[in-house]
């Protein structure tokens, strides 16, 4: 991106003004500053494509990189965050059991519950540096709570699938 959609300025402006970015802070902390540029963002009508592109694609030197640095940091911290509470969540065990449930009903065998939580990690980490984190198999809270899991998008579904077939030799049913 060589130059910036001209509501990102203003919403920047703005950002940089109120958003100090701090080593170690919080969770509550970074929910608070990321639902504070997650308003300022929406108040200015920036996509989420776009502020994913911003995050992960744009360097110049401007007044700005410093600013975006920040936010990058802080959406890795946040999204970092969420998986450490998830893990920690039964939600996670329950979400497991449901996938490898789906699993067993496409490949000849037991699936070890193991793989499919590597398969999901995997399918996870990219969605790191992504604004809105890891919407596609969590249902979160604004207090940051997870509500509930699944994989609803269709992508991750078929990537969970063949990291099975292709990685861990399972073998589809025919």
């Amino acid at each position: 991106m060589k130059r910036l959609p001209s509501n990102f300025k203003p919403a920047l402006d703005k950002i940089r003004k109120s958003f100090i970015y701090e080593e170690n802070m919080s969770y509550s902390k970074i929910n608070k500053y990321y639902r504070k540029i997650d308003g300022i963002f929406k108040d200015n009508k920036c996509e989420v494509y776009d502020i994913n592109h911003l995050i992960n694609n744009y360097s110049p030197n401007t007044k700005y990189r410093k600013t975006i640095d920040n936010i990058s940091k802080l959406v890795k911290d946040r999204n970092n965050g969420m998986i450490k509470k998830v893990h920690k969540n039964r939600q996670w065990k329950i979400f497991l059991k449901d996938v490898k449930s789906d699993m067993n009903e496409l490949f000849i065998g037991k699936i070890n519950i193991k793989d499919i939580e590597d398969g999901l990690v995997k399918i996870m980490k990219k969605y790191n540096n992504n604004w809105l984190g890891y919407w596609s198999i969590m249902d979160i809270g604004d207090n940051g709570s997870v509500r509930s899991m699944k994989l609803f998008d269709m992508n991750d579904y078929n990537e969970l699938k063949n990291y099975l077939h292709l990685k861990k030799n399972y073998i589809y049913k025919e």
